[in-house]
């Protein structure tokens, strides 16, 4: 599978072989995972621990990548997120117009006062399990239409979508003009759960 970072409101165009590489060794392990009883991502056990981290950041300045949202995976456990919710509240917007690019990503570090961030390597890479698709039917590592309402809650993440101990996951946000700057607050949330290592 391949991973890129898109083109688009300040993006690099293309993939990188780090994002590339790292994006599939994160789908191996994954795979791998699926051989393994009793299935912990796709119920949690009695060691389970409920997850559910939520954020409220006002609207960035146009054009500048900001952090919505993280959470480091402490050492020795696994986290598996089953819902999601990308949002804002403050302007009725049509989705898929441009004006809003989400990344979700895992161990690239948010660079302060804008631009994208390299990945730490050998680990580093977005979430490829769904986004907006290039010309080519290649995912761009952009979350174009919201996901989840404050009405009905997180939208259901497909796949067994499962992070490993130690990593960074953050979710981030570029807006484009004429999306207002003031009045324009994004909401962000995480659910699922964690657990022990070798439980």
């Amino acid at each position: 599978m391949q991973l890129g970072l898109g083109q688009g409101l300040g993006q690099a165009n293309g993939l990188t072989p780090a994002l590339a590489a790292a994006g599939l060794l994160a789908k191996t392990k994954s795979d791998a995972r699926k051989q393994l009883w009793p299935y912990p991502w796709e119920y949690p056990g009695e060691t389970a621990q409920a997850f559910n981290l939520e954020s409220t950041i006002a609207a960035p300045v146009n054009g500048t990548q900001t952090e919505l949202w993280s959470f480091a995976v402490p050492d020795g456990e696994f986290l598996r997120i089953t819902g999601l919710m990308l949002t804002y509240v403050g302007i009725t917007l049509v989705d898929g117009l441009g004006q809003v690019a989400w990344q979700w990503d895992v161990n690239i570090p948010t660079v302060i006062g804008g631009g994208v961030g390299s990945p730490i390597l050998p680990s580093g890479y977005i979430v490829p399990y769904f986004g907006a698709l290039d010309v080519n039917g290649n995912p761009t590592g952009q979350i174009t239409i919201s996901k989840g309402s404050t009405q009905f809650g997180p939208w259901r993440v497909p796949g067994r979508l499962v992070f490993e101990p130690r990593d960074v996951v953050r979710v981030k946000v570029t807006t484009a003009a004429p999306f207002p700057e003031v009045g324009v607050v994004f909401l962000t949330s995480l659910v699922g759960w964690t657990w022990p290592a070798g439980a």
